[in-house]
């Protein structure tokens, strides 16, 4: 069995879900490399959570160099190659634009510029 990290991704909740099948030793380091980009991060499972989509982005890079590191795949799964695909666009004037995740991300960001 392969070591991989599947990314999946549900448009109605604009979240993604990481399942992870492989070392368990593994596991506990992408959750924190998820948890630490925001404190809306799910635990579905003993090997899943579940985050916001703009969460996942937020994290992508940490996950890239886990897998690297770790010798484990990532793989889009159900959603997420297309949404992948897709440019990015936020409509600030939509009623679904929530200020409060764009508030935390931002202080995420601030924080790692500081932090550099």
């Amino acid at each position: 069995m392969t070591d991989e990290l599947v990314v999946s991704y549900d448009r109605d909740s604009r979240r993604a879900t990481l399942e992870y099948g492989g070392a368990s030793g593994v596991w506990p380091r992408i959750r924190r490399a998820c948890q630490d980009k925001s404190d809306q991060c799910e635990i579905v499972s003993s090997s899943s959570l579940r985050l916001p989509w703009w969460t996942f982005l937020a994290a992508r890079a940490d996950l890239e160099f886990l897998a690297q590191r770790y010798g484990f795949s990532i793989r889009a799964g159900v959603g997420a190659e297309n949404k992948l695909a897709e440019p990015e666009v936020v409509d600030l004037d939509s009623d679904d634009f929530n200020s409060e995740d764009l508030n935390d991300f931002l202080g995420h960001v601030n924080a790692e510029m500081e932090d550099a």
